[in-house]
């Protein structure tokens, strides 16, 4: 599901597959290991960022259907933290080593801002946490905005 919505976004946003994006990559990094990001985004000079479109749900969904106020805030504390292990787990693919050039940095692309925002509700004070040198969440609308006006750029900046 993460991965159709990630290709909606960049197609709405104007970005071309093949040429401002690739859809996934398979890429080995100096050690051999195979790694296999679901979006890399190219940026200017060569630079290319790494998108990782799934996404932990089962708590999130759940939360969603839990009619005892107790179970759903314990459900929503569940979705984030599985959230939150999600993004460390992919600080530590280190998918940079195998898309380069590349900033050290992976963007884990959240195809519900609902399910962000809720995450962000039940953990507020870890929640910080999720945007470090490695990585950061990124939500439907602001993964739209981003690629939006790197498509802009992108299309003030092509040779004729």
């Amino acid at each position: 599901m993460g991965e159709i919505q990630l290709a909606n976004v960049m197609n709405a946003s104007r970005l071309r597959q093949g040429i401002d994006y690739e859809l996934q990559v398979t890429a080995t990094n100096e050690d051999g290991r195979s790694l296999r990001p679901d979006c890399v985004v190219n940026l200017p000079n060569g630079i290319k960022l790494a998108v990782d479109a799934k996404f932990p749900y089962d708590a999130f969904e759940r939360s969603l259907d839990e009619e005892d106020a107790d179970a759903r805030r314990e459900l929503q504390s569940k979705h984030a933290r599985d959230l939150r292990s999600h993004v460390k787990t992919l600080r530590e693919k280190s998918y940079w080593e195998a898309v380069s050039p590349s900033p050290e940095f992976v963007v884990c692309f959240i195809p519900s801002d609902f399910a962000m925002s809720a995450a962000l509700d039940a953990d507020r004070i870890c929640w910080p946490s999720r945007r470090t040198s490695e990585s950061s969440s990124s939500g439907r609308r602001t993964c739209c905005r981003c690629c939006g006006r790197l498509a802009s750029w992108s299309i003030n900046n092509r040779s004729p």
